[in-house]
């Protein structure tokens, strides 16, 4: 006899650098994209350039300047924000 295993779902959410300047949210629902757009607001200090659905399910933010090149006087504080992504989306997922 097999062991009996309690039934789960799985639920998967993407969250991509794309471009030199923008991150896409896949399958996230609105208050984690909200809270993203929080986070980047706080701490990004160029702040946000524009934002838009990309198609349903995937939302797009375009930060002013170019955080993702790693090059100047942006890659400390597009390190940072990084940094707060994955110590504060995390637990936001989770729930």
């Amino acid at each position: 006899m097999s062991p009996k295993t309690d039934d789960f779902t799985l639920s998967l959410a993407f969250l991509d650098r794309n471009r030199t300047d923008r991150m896409r949210l896949i399958k996230f629902p609105l208050d984690v994209v909200m809270a993203v757009r929080a986070v980047i607001e706080t701490n990004w200090p160029r702040g946000i350039q524009s934002e838009r659905e990309v198609t349903l399910g995937a939302y797009e933010i375009q930060l002013k300047g170019n955080p993702w090149t790693g090059q100047g006087d942006e890659s400390v504080p597009a390190r940072v924000l990084m940094c707060v992504f994955r110590t504060g989306l995390c637990p936001l997922t989770l729930l």
